[in-house]
């Protein structure tokens, strides 16, 4: 028969176990701080309106100055950008199917859901997967930075469910919904003004260089500086 002692050991193993399985869930469960920000986000935000004013007349301005003497300095909050990305979603699922009755309204669930969030030198994009009390956020972390010739940079710098780290792989979840995105909206919508923008999101999140230009005209990056709810961005007027 085992020993009191051997008993004592077994209950302080069955309770540290029991612990570490309480924490292991929580780390998995719990909104991390970022997303909790960003979730209440909707498109009705007046951050919105504030987006287009600083960010898409910013850059306007920048490309329609033939003298290239306008700056392009940005700061772009996460109310803007979340804000701005939960209209594009609506307008996204507004559209419903394709010519002719193709294809099926709505989005891939993992996109439902997307978040963008600033942290001290990371850009993290997020999503709640699942619903109800079982549910929790995938974050891929990326580090971002101008390449010698202006493009951003991406890498990974990590993926999480809730606060527990994950291998990078896993990252995929979110890759694999924005591409079935990408190619229905190819298939059904090629004029659709918003494919150009997921795709370079997909880009982004595949590790490419985005480039911030069209054929003719576009923005070099020099900096990009990431602080805790707002990215940073400098950058001048290019011609291809």
């Amino acid at each position: 028969m085992p020993t009191l002692r051997a008993k004592r050991i077994a209950g302080l193993v069955g309770a540290g176990l029991a612990v570490a399985a309480a924490t292991g869930a929580w780390l998995v469960l719990a909104t991390p701080v970022f997303y909790a920000r960003t979730e209440p986000i909707g498109a009705d935000h007046p951050a919105k309106d504030l987006f287009n004013e600083r960010v898409v007349n910013g850059v306007g301005n920048v490309l329609l100055d033939k003298s290239g003497r306008t700056p392009l300095d940005l700061a772009i909050t996460e109310e803007m950008i979340n804000a701005r990305l939960a209209k594009l979603l609506e307008e996204t699922r507004a559209r419903g199917p394709g010519p002719n009755g193709a294809g099926t309204p709505g989005l891939p669930p993992a996109l439902e859901a997307l978040r963008i969030g600033f942290e001290p030198g990371r850009l993290i994009v997020a999503t709640r997967v699942g619903r109800g009390a079982g549910s929790l956020v995938l974050s891929q972390h990326l580090v971002v930075a101008p390449t010698p010739d202006g493009r951003l940079r991406v890498e990974t710098a990590g993926v999480q469910a809730g606060y527990l780290p994950l291998p990078s792989r896993l990252a995929n979840h979110l890759v694999r919904a924005l591409k079935e995105h990408v190619n229905r909206l190819e298939a059904e919508r090629p004029d659709d003004p918003t494919l150009a923008l997921w795709r370079g999101v997909l880009e982004a999140l595949e590790g490419k260089p985005v480039a911030l230009a069209g054929k003719k005209l576009g923005i070099a990056l020099d900096t990009v500086q990431i602080d805790r709810g707002v990215l940073r961005a400098r950058g001048h007027r290019i011609e291809r």
